[in-house]
């Protein structure tokens, strides 16, 4: 993780000292120079994190050290891209003198930039020193030393020849059969291998998964030597951390770790997902490809070697629409982030917030907390509270200008919404038990939403005006009481998944709904009022929307 977050601190560096050169008065050079630095220390970073994996605990202070440089050098950056940005929206004469020279508010920033940057410079040598006296060196084979948590959940067994089904379709499949010169030596050892899983679904999985990236047989069997003789637990961590380890690169390993982020057992929307990687800057610029397509391939290796489970799939194009990740996993990747301070999830027994200087991802449940002033720095924040989260809560979003998903639940009764949320959020989810004034003209206004869903509103009419959602793309609504639902056309222009939940007064669909023209899917869910001859429903269908009613 902390490699990663030194690449993307890297992506912003590299983008910046390409802008405004001659804004920066100078600067420049210094941004270029620790460009330079940091990625000297990306080298040393990986060595330094397998050593911290096998208990080294000057290690573990090297790695602090390193993520937290890198974190500063993206706060100084941060400021000095905001200066460049202001200065490019200023016209007119003022903007001409921006062009040529520095204002003098913009030399006290650029000062300010110049000093911090040389601390940080300061910072990188003592870090440099201390690695080197620590002589760290990449001859660490670490596959077997990432932790994972010791409760491993119990998991229904298979018999050997159900093994070897599951094992030989992921390290063997069909498509892959006819390049193989050797395929009974494969076999061979395969059928040991599978055995060695003994019976775990998962680890046969992944594994395969594994074995499938690395068809070379001098592989398969230093694996068959070396295979430790440990129990369940030991045996799945590590075949999870050599499948992680083996992943192609950094930027893979930080996505599949952000999956932490969602709940267990959680269905991943992964249009969803890909807007929040591409937010988090996990997705690298890569030539001929839009991040957008970089990321729909990473959600495929994933896919590939068992990490995450494919749940939907668009019919259409056989595009991967929605994951989930084994609850084992999950557990591991949360152990993983934990580590880096990357994430953290709290619990009733929680009396006070982590002391986490960088912390992106916050996870609270049922803990009496209610000062998260200082988390500006959070990009996920999930809150859930029995019975009921305190409503001044919504206040704290003023100050968290990063985040981009946010739940909440549940509160008991909201007059209205906060007269302003972060304009970087792509996934609200808040739950109440009464909503009293119509959410949709504050929500409306976000233009990053992508995933919206909402509980509780009482009233009995909503309204959704032309220019609202721009980007959204799923939207569930449940318990509300609204008789009508007023669209105007013109909202919603990206809308595909439409799910209705227990909206027991909603007589008949809106008619606004045929006006919306990506909707591709509408679920019914406990709305036995909405009969099969509504003409908008039959309207829907026509169109080719999917329909699907549940209780």
């Amino acid at each position: 993780m902390a490699e990663s977050a030194i690449s993307a601190v890297l992506g912003n560096v590299s983008t910046l000292a390409l802008q405004e050169t001659t804004l920066l008065c100078g600067a420049s050079s210094e941004v270029e120079f620790l460009k330079h630095e940091l990625n000297r220390l990306q080298g040393f970073l990986r060595d330094a994190d397998n050593k911290q994996r096998r208990g080294d605990e000057g290690a573990a202070i090297l790695v602090s050290q390193i993520k937290d440089a890198a974190y500063e050098a993206d706060n100084v950056m941060e400021a000095a891209e905001y200066m460049c940005k202001r200065n490019r929206l200023k016209k007119g004469f003022m903007g001409a003198i921006a062009r040529y020279g520095c204002l003098p508010s913009d030399l006290s920033t650029l000062h300010k930039v110049g000093v911090e940057i040389k601390s940080i410079r300061r910072n990188i040598s003592e870090i440099f020193e201390y690695a080197t006296r620590l002589k760290i060196v990449d001859d660490l084979d670490v596959a077997n030393h990432v932790p994972m948590p010791t409760n491993v959940h119990p998991l229904k067994k298979l018999d050997e020849e159900k093994s070897w089904e599951l094992f030989s379709s992921k390290a063997l499949p069909s498509y892959k059969r006819s390049a193989i010169r050797n395929v009974d030596e494969f076999e061979k050892l395969g059928k040991r291998l599978a055995k060695k899983c003994d019976g775990l679904p998962l680890a046969l999985a992944v594994l395969g998964g594994y074995l499938s990236k690395n068809l070379n047989a001098q592989i398969w069997s230093d694996i068959l030597s070396d295979w430790p003789s440990t129990k369940n637990g030991q045996m799945m961590r590590d075949i999870l951390a050599r499948s992680y380890k083996d992943l192609p690169n950094h930027y893979l390993r930080t996505c599949f770790l952000y999956l932490a982020a969602f709940p267990e057992d959680y269905e991943i929307n992964v249009a969803y997902l890909i807007e929040l990687w591409i937010a988090e800057s996990f997705i690298p610029h890569t030539p001929n490809h839009t991040l957008e397509e970089t990321a729909q391939r990473y959600v495929t290796e994933l896919a590939q070697r068992s990490l995450v489970q494919v749940v939907d799939r668009s019919r259409a194009h056989g595009w991967i629409e929605g994951i989930r990740i084994q609850d084992i996993l999950h557990d591991w990747c949360i152990e993983e982030a934990r580590q880096d301070g990357f994430l953290d999830a709290m619990d009733k027994t929680a009396v006070s917030l982590p002391k986490l200087r960088f912390l992106r991802v916050l996870c609270v449940e049922n803990s009496a907390l209610k000062d998260f002033s200082s988390m500006n720095q959070l990009t996920t924040f999930s809150l859930s509270m029995h019975p009921n989260i305190p409503a001044e809560v919504l206040n704290i979003f003023a100050n968290m200008p990063h985040l981009v998903d946010i739940s909440l639940h549940q509160f008991d009764v909201l007059d209205k919404m906060p007269a302003e949320f972060p304009q970087s959020v792509r996934r609200l989810v808040l739950v109440a038990h009464v909503i009293k004034e119509d959410p949709m003209p504050v929500l409306e206004k976000l233009p990053r939403l992508v995933v919206l869903e909402l509980s509780g509103y009482k009233g009995l009419t909503m309204c959704c005006s032309s220019q609202g959602f721009p980007r959204l793309q799923k939207l569930r609504l449940g318990s509300f009481s609204i008789q009508e639902w007023r669209m105007e056309e013109g909202t919603m222009p990206k809308l595909f998944h439409l799910t209705l939940w227990d909206c027991e007064k909603m007589g008949k669909l809106p008619v606004g709904l045929l006006h919306l023209p990506s909707l591709g899917r509408l679920e019914l869910i406990y709305m036995p009022q909405i009969s099969e001859d509504d003409i908008t429903l039959k309207e829907l269908q026509q169109k080719g929307c999917e329909v699907e009613t549940r209780g």
